[in-house]
């Protein structure tokens, strides 16, 4: 795959064209007029501090300038749109790389003005080409996500969750009010009392009851897909935030996992590369086909792997090898990924899948792999074949530990079944070895459900301290359990 150094040396190699151009410095009202004719025709590249003829001149104060720049942008250029800016370092000298999709909400207008890209140049439209950018935002008002929920009213949208999105957005948007329905309007999810499909995935209450198929299934496997055993079985029903902070929740839980190494259990961090994770989960939930009410988006969890599963198509501009490289933003529900956009959990557009090869291979872990099934989009998260390697538990625990736990446990509590009792006194060991073991971990480790994991707990609560948040906290040996073990190991 190529670097990112070298696909900015090809694109500065190139002269200016229909979805390129070149500044030498910061010139903002002629950026603003190349950026909306980009968005009047099919999107393109602006790149500041290399001449039209592919000199590196470079930016001054890159960071000061990328900012003023995004907020004039923002504040001229009407209807609101998606666009990424970025400082980017080529020959050690610092450049400015501007990206913009095809608009959908055409015409857009600088000062009063329309502008067109026609081959390298940028000047007002003409009225054909005007024609052309009406005719192109009609086509585009058919799409699924801009057409009207039926029977959803404003008790059914989070208007809280709406100004909080609003709040976020203050830097991206021009829309300047505190009005959660006005801004909406500007975004083009409400109109006359009316919102839109797009309108329930991104702010709604309670949106499956509108639209089945927003439903995401997570499913955690104790070892491969043929394991009896599932350690977590959700149905997230929720708007597309809720469901990203939930999954992002999940993600952040996972981090430990018992591994016999060197001939004894150790215990290692056992996290995928969150941010990689992160661009996974968002580029699902933004590029799923939602207008199809049987398409499903699931999440499988392995001991060595994650499987993300997407209902739909790529679009037909790109293939799944344009996914390893700087690519055009096309995306399935433009609504949606503005919004999201909006609220900051995409900076750079065509380079999220970038982001995720570069973070993987940072954490030594083989590149992530997306393929093209029947289903719909898979992705493919691959962690350390190590970490995922399973001892029976017999074997996993020192025989003297376990039997000196035997011996203070079995004077307290009186369990008939051997398999429980057993079983309860891996534990104990287990998170006597282990300080700060989550109750996921002993699901993990034992291979049960999250309510025997529990039950089993809830006996053992005499002999445990429970640490930390409620969803998040973790287990430890009562001190003065502890004392009497090491008493009794240092006798023996």
């Amino acid at each position: 795959m190529m670097n990112e150094e070298t696909i900015l040396n090809q694109l500065v190699g190139t002269k200016p064209n229909d979805q390129l151009d070149l500044f030498e410095s910061i010139d903002r009202t002629n950026i603003a007029r190349s950026t909306c004719a980009f968005l009047n025709h099919n999107g393109g590249t602006i790149v500041i501090g290399v001449t039209k003829n592919g000199h590196i001149s470079g930016v001054k104060n890159v960071q000061k300038e990328l900012e003023k720049l995004r907020a004039y942008l923002v504040l001229n250029i009407i209807p609101d749109t998606t666009f990424s800016i970025s400082h980017e370092e080529l020959n050690e000298k610092n450049i400015l790389v501007l990206k913009f999709p095809k608009g959908v909400n055409g015409p857009y207008i600088f000062k009063g003005d329309i502008y067109f890209r026609k081959e390298s140049e940028t000047r007002k439209a003409t009225s054909q080409e005007l024609s052309e950018i009406i005719h192109s935002r009609k086509v585009s008002e058919q799409r699924w996500e801009r057409q009207f929920s039926l029977g959803v009213d404003i008790q059914d949208i989070d208007l809280k969750l709406v100004k909080l999105v609003l709040s976020e957005s203050k830097e991206r948007s021009s829309y300047l009010g505190k009005d959660p329905l006005g801004f909406l309007n500007h975004v083009g999810l409400y109109e006359n009392g009316r919102f839109t499909n797009a309108a329930v995935v991104l702010f709604g209450t309670n949106p499956s009851r509108f639209l089945p198929q927003i439903r995401v299934r997570l499913t955690e496997y104790a070892a491969d897909k043929t394991d009896s055993h599932l350690i977590r079985d959700d149905l997230f029903e929720g708007n597309l935030f809720e469901t990203r902070n939930k999954l992002e929740d999940y993600f952040n839980s996972l981090g430990v996992r018992a591994v016999f190494q060197n001939n004894q259990w150790k215990r290692v961090d056992f996290k995928f590369p969150p941010k990689a994770l992160q661009e996974g989960i968002i580029n699902a939930l933004i590029h799923r086909d939602y207008s199809n009410p049987s398409s499903s988006l699931t999440v499988s969890v392995y001991p060595d792997k994650i499987f993300i599963i997407n209902s739909g198509k790529l679009p037909n501009q790109i293939k799944v090898s344009d996914l390893r490289k700087t690519h055009k933003s096309h995306p399935t529900n433009p609504d949606i990924a503005h919004i999201v956009f909006l609220n900051g959990f995409i900076d750079k557009l065509g380079k999220g899948t970038m982001k995720m090869i570069k973070e993987c291979r940072e954490y030594g872990l083989k590149d992530p792999k997306w393929k093209e099934t029947n289903e719909g989009i898979l992705l493919t998260l691959l962690g350390p074949k190590s970490l995922s390697f399973r001892k029976p538990i017999e074997d996993s625990l020192n025989d003297e530990l376990k039997a000196v736990v035997f011996e203070i446990f079995n004077k307290q509590v009186d369990v008939k079944s051997k398999i429980v009792l057993n079983r309860l006194i891996s534990i104990l060991s287990y998170i006597y070895i282990f300080p700060n073991t989550k109750a996921i971990e002993l699901q993990e480790f034992f291979g049960v459900s999250e309510r025997t994991i529990l039950s089993d707990l809830k006996r053992l609560k005499p002999f445990l301290d429970y640490k930390g948040s409620k969803k998040f906290g973790w287990y430890e040996i009562r001190d003065q359990h502890k004392e009497s073990i090491i008493s009794l190991l240092n006798e023996n």
